[in-house]
């Protein structure tokens, strides 16, 4: 069973450890609701092993992908390598210069 998990772009930061309500998050270290970008863990991880969140970029061989959610799943690549030989680069909000290669 995957893990459910989220993080959150909020203000020039990336928080983990939140719950989405609505359309913020609440900090599990706080007790108000804040306005932020929430996404979700994927369950997967690159080669790395560093875990791959919904607006990760990750890099595979020498194309660079953005990690999406549509229509009730994780899309990134469809090649045979599939996600063993990916590895994450950075994300949309930090990284977004990545995606213009």
């Amino acid at each position: 069973m995957r893990e459910i998990k989220f993080r959150a772009w909020r203000e020039k930061e990336m928080l983990y450890g939140v719950t989405p309500q609505g359309k913020g998050i609440q900090n599990l270290y706080a007790d108000k609701v804040l306005s932020a970008e929430v996404m979700q863990f994927t369950g997967l991880k690159d080669k790395n092993g560093k875990e791959i969140y919904e607006g990760d970029i990750v890099k595979n061989i020498d194309r660079v992908f953005e990690v999406t959610f549509k229509d009730g799943y994780f899309s990134i690549i469809h090649n045979k390598k599939g996600l063993l030989y990916c590895e994450v680069i950075g994300n949309k909000y930090e990284n977004s210069e990545l995606l213009k290669e």
